[in-house]
Formats: C-alpha cells, sequence, structure tokens
C-alpha cells in the first residue's frame, strides 16, 4: 500500500507554510534597508528566484552530485531498509547501557581439528585508524590455536563460524610477531597448544562484550595483579609500553595465578593511558610510545586525575569517609606544608572518629607504601568507577538549559556579521564545495560537524553489524557527504540572520524549484542533504505499491 494518502493534509500543510510569506517578504525588504554598513559599495538585489542559473552555478551544482555515494540509484534501496535496520539492532548497539557483572562470561575450548578452510585473521588490531579485524586472507593462514598469549579478537568473526572454533584464522603477520617479539620461545613451553579457549567477557571500562583468545585464562607473561586483583590486557599492548610495569606493592605480575581475570578492551587500554603496538609496515622503521616519549607526562597527569577525583568525591554526602580521606591527605602532604613539622614524626588519626559503615581501610592508607610513582594506567584502574563517570560525561553534555544553549549560538551568529562580510564572495559565488563550507563560521560548522558525524557512525555502525550478517560489503559514508548536509544546515541559518547576503545554496534551492526542467536536480539535492527520506527511485516503488 502506498505510503500516499489522499486524506492526508498535505495542502494544509503547505498552506500553514506559505501563508506568511508576504509578511517574510516585508521584513527581508526592511532588513536590507537597514543593513547599510554592511553593503558599502555593494549593488544589493534580492535574488529573483527565476533568474537563469549561470553556467557557474551549474557547473559548481554538478560537483555536489558527484560521488555522492548515498544517492546513487544502486543504493537507493538502502533507504527502504534503514529504518528497519536500525530498530532491528537497536539492543545490540548499547552493549555499555548494562553494569559489569562476572555472570556475562564464560570461555570454550578450541577442540583439536584440522580444517581445510580457514577464516580470514581473527586479530584486532589498529588497522586504517581505528581498532578492527585484521581480516587478512592472502598468504598463510594458520589456525588461531597455534598462538601464544592474549589476543583480543572479533566478536562478529567467532559468531559466524557457529561453534567451528578450530576454524579461526590467524595471519602470518601476526604470527611471526607474536613469535618474535612478544613472547619468550621457553615461554610457549609452558602451556600447550591443546589448551586454547575463547573467552566471553565485557570490558571493565567500556562494559561492552569483548572477545578473548588465550591458552588456559590467561598469559603468564603478560598477566598482572593489581590489589590482589588479576587485570588482563592483549598481550600487543604490551610490547615496550611502560603502562604496565611493576610497582610494589601495588601492581605486580600475576605468573601462573591467574583467576577470574578482569579484561580490558584495546580501545579503553589506551584511554586508561596505555598503547597499543602499531605495525609500521612493510620498509618503515617502527616506532613505540617509549621512542615517542608518550609517557613523559604521566606523573603530572596521574595527579591532575587523582585531584579530579577528590573534587568529585568532595561533591558527595559522605562526610565519614571524606573525613578520613581528609586525614589521610594532610598526614601525607604534611612535609610539603608551609609549615612543616621539624621532626619526622607523622600526624596520627584521629581515633575518636569511628570506621563504621565506611569502605575506607585507614591501617592499608597509613601503611602502604611505594618504592616509585605509579603509572597513569594504574592510577586511572585504581579509580576506574571515576574514570568511567568521566567518559560518561563527556558522552553526555551536562546541559542544563538548552534554550539558553540555543540563545548563545544564536547570539553568536549575529555578532559574526563582520566574519561574515568579510567571505562574502566564497558565500556568493564559490567555486568549490571546500571554498563554500569554509566561508561559514568555524563555530557553526564545528557544531553541526559533530552532530551528523555522531549520527552517522552510530547508523553505520548499526547498518554494517546488519550488513556482515547478510555477507554483503560494508557500507561506508565519506566526509563530503557529512560537509553537504552540514553546509545546508549552515546556509539556513545565515540566511535567516542576514537575509541581504545572496548565499549561494538558498539560491539556488529557489531557482530549482521553479524550472521544470531542473526539478530532478532539486530531487536530488534534497535527497542529498536528508531533506527528504528516500530517493526517486523508491518513490516511484512506492506510488506503484
Amino acid at each position: 500500500m502506498s505510503e500516499h494518502n489522499d486524506n492526508f493534509p498535505l495542502h494544509t500543510l503547505f498552506k500553514t507554510f506559505t501563508e506568511e510569506l508576504e509578511e517574510f517578504e516585508d521584513d527581508v525588504d526592511s532588513d536590507y534597508d537597514n543593513v547599510t554598513s554592511d553593503s558599502t559599495g555593494s549593488n544589493y538585489e534580492f535574488f529573483d528566484p527565476c533568474d537563469d542559473l549561470n553556467n557557474c552555478n551549474t557547473s559548481f551544482l554538478c560537483k555536489i552530485f558527484e560521488n555522492n555515494g548515498e544517492t546513487s540509484s544502486s543504493d537507493s534501496d538502502s533507504y527502504e531498509n534503514e529504518t528497519e535496520l536500525d530498530f532491528e539492532n537497536e539492543n545490540e548497539s548499547e552493549d555499555n547501557q548494562f553494569p559489569y557483572s562476572d555472570s556475562d562470561e564464560f570461555y570454550e575450548i578450541i577442540e583439536i581439528s584440522e580444517q581445510k578452510e580457514l577464516t580470514a585473521c581473527v586479530v584486532i588490531d589498529f588497522i586504517n585508524g581505528k581498532f578492527q579485524q585484521c581480516g587478512q586472507k592472502e598468504g598463510r593462514i594458520r589456525q588461531l590455536r597455534n598462538l601464544y598469549g592474549t589476543w583480543q579478537v572479533d566478536r562478529d568473526a567467532i559468531k559466524e563460524v557457529n561453534g567451528n572454533l578450530p576454524k579461526l584464522g590467524v595471519c602470518d603477520l601476526h604470527f611471526q610477531f607474536n613469535n618474535k617479539y612478544l613472547h619468550k620461545s621457553r615461554e610457549k613451553k609452558l602451556k600447550d597448544f591443546e589448551t586454547g579457549i575463547i573467552q566471553w567477557r565485557r570490558c571493565i571500562s567500556c562494559n561492552k562484550y569483548i572477545t578473548l583468545f588465550s591458552r588456559e585464562e590467561g598469559c603468564i607473561q603478560h598477566s598482572w595483579h593489581l590489589n590482589e586483583h588479576n587485570i588482563q590486557v592483549p598481550c600487543i599492548g604490551q610490547y615496550s609500553c611502560e603502562a604496565l610495569k611493576v610497582c610494589r606493592p601495588l601492581f605486580v605480575k600475576a605468573f601462573n595465578n591467574i583467576k577470574n581475570p578482569k579484561s580490558i578492551c584495546c580501545s579503553c587500554y589506551e584511554k586508561l593511558g596505555g598503547h597499543i603496538y602499531r605495525r609500521p609496515g612493510r620498509g618503515k622503521q617502527g616506532t613505540t610510545c617509549i621512542t615517542e616519549q608518550l609517557h613523559s607526562n604521566d606523573t603530572s597527569k596521574g595527579l591532575e586525575f587523582l585531584g579530579n577525583w577528590l573534587i568529585d568525591f568532595s561533591q558527595t554526602e559522605n562526610e565519614k569517609d571524606k573525613e578520613q580521606i581528609l586525614i589521610a591527605l594532610v598526614n601525607i602532604l604534611t612535609p610539603f606544608a608551609s609549615f612543616p613539622p621539624f621532626s619526622n614524626k607523622k600526624i596520627t588519626f584521629n581515633e575518636s572518629i569511628p570506621n563504621t559503615n565506611t569502605n575506607i581501610n585507614i591501617n592499608s592508607i597509613s601503611t602502604s607504601t611505594l618504592a616509585q610513582p605509579p603509572s597513569l594506567f594504574i592510577i586511572k584502574m585504581l579509580f576506574i568507577e571515576f574514570f568511567k563517570k568521566i567518559l560518561h560525561d563527556k558522552e553526555n553534555l551536562k546541559i542544563n538549559d538548552f534554550k539558553e544553549l540555543g540563545c548563545i549560538i544564536g547570539n553568536k551568529i549575529w555578532n559574526s556579521r563582520s566574519e561574515i562580510i568579510t567571505k562574502k564572495s566564497s558565500l556568493e559565488l564559490p567555486q568549490t564545495i571546500q571554498e563554500y563550507y569554509n566561508a561559514f563560521s568555524d563555530f557553526l560548522t564545528s557544531f553541526f560537524l559533530g552532530i551528523i558525524q555522531q549520527l552517522k557512525e552510530k547508523k553505520l555502525e548499526i547498518s554494517n553489524r546488519q550488513q556482515k550478517k547478510r555477507k554483503k560489503p560494508l557500507l561506508t559514508t565519506t566526509h563530503e557527504q557529512t560537509i553537504k548536509i552540514v553546509t545546508l544546515i549552515t546556509s539556513m541559518l545565515i540566511g535567516i540572520a542576514f537575509p541581504s547576503l545572496k548565499i549561494w545554496l538558498p539560491r539556488v534551492l529557489a531557482s530549482l524549484s521553479r524550472k521544470p526542467r531542473l526539478l530532478g536536480s532539486f530531487r536530488e539535492l534534497l535527497t542529498i542533504c536528508h531533506i527528504t527520506s528516500h530517493t526517486d527511485r523508491h518513490e516511484r516503488k512506492l506510488a506503484n505499491t
């Protein structure tokens, strides 16, 4: 059944939009009469929608339609299924809504079975600017169980083999790197390849589901104890990285004492202060976080993180805990005070303050001593809940009054008049899309670029998950596609603020809408900018149903 209905009040809707057109045109004329300082030396004439498009406009318009993968005829069917994809996968994309729990975790043993056909390399690595499956199919592919240590592997790739875990493959590049650089030959003899398992876990930081390969529960060389809690990080994150180093008695190697490990994904490991090794590629010299001195400011960042934690904790209502922390801090920081004590005698804790109903162990605070400062990773892991709160606050910016935010942006647009005038030629007659985009104020384009990019990334993640299930090519989006949408929105706002300017895109839209021979281009432009929900092809399909 067609989406169009004769009873749909389309005419009324158009009438509502157009009934104040004359009043708007009067406002435009009034605005033009008042804007004298902006138009000095220029002959401003309000654009006639019936004027012909000149050659420059036509040429530039063609560039907008070039390489637009989203609205090509071959891809137009994706519009029909887009809403369905979003709702089908809405729950899958929100792994981090549920709190971390050990009950979500289990492991499967990789059976010993020879396979004629193996999958592409399932190891997660930093490829093309992001953490993703290696996917190498060429060259020698070995069974994943031949690896040693702990590796994060692609969860979807594991699911695709339907329990046939011996079919999982690893490329020769990761296999050789593992053998030559990550693990010593004598350590590999301690665990037989028959003990390979797939661990189904959740990252303790982002709470997302992750999948790991290891022999038994973890790697003897690269497993750690943080306050007697086992921490598991992929071994590739521990190659020439100082984030994980012995800091007695707080942080020590676990060796064979591995039980109920708390896992951390590659992405969160870097957010916590670690670094996954980037392979340089053939013929290039490798670099590490040590050679790049990426840990040189860890001490400063650690102090800043602890300071932010104290500020956050000071705003809680747990007065007893705050008193104990204050006493401990004064005891530790007194030697750095303006009036330090003459003797080395420590300030003792106030015995009269009860320690009931509190999670703070006073004895551990007063007696625990460190031989060296802990790394930034160790500090953040100790206060992992506060770290997750910081990430959550960044993702969910606290804005108490969205109307006030709108007023601030509106006022900033209004005050950008002089900046807009200096770029008038690029706004009225641009030669390229990028020139037109750059002519708008940075704060405005950056604001909408962030919104559109975030929405596209979320939608693309869901759509590609479904594409993988259907074994179809993954969808992509380009920066240019996003720029076209942002350009339309900013063009509208600047046109509202300064109607006397001949902003290019609104004028072209006005012209296209009045010319029957250009209605196809008009509709295509609306689809490119996502003003209309689907293409002409899909509209014809709806009309025939």
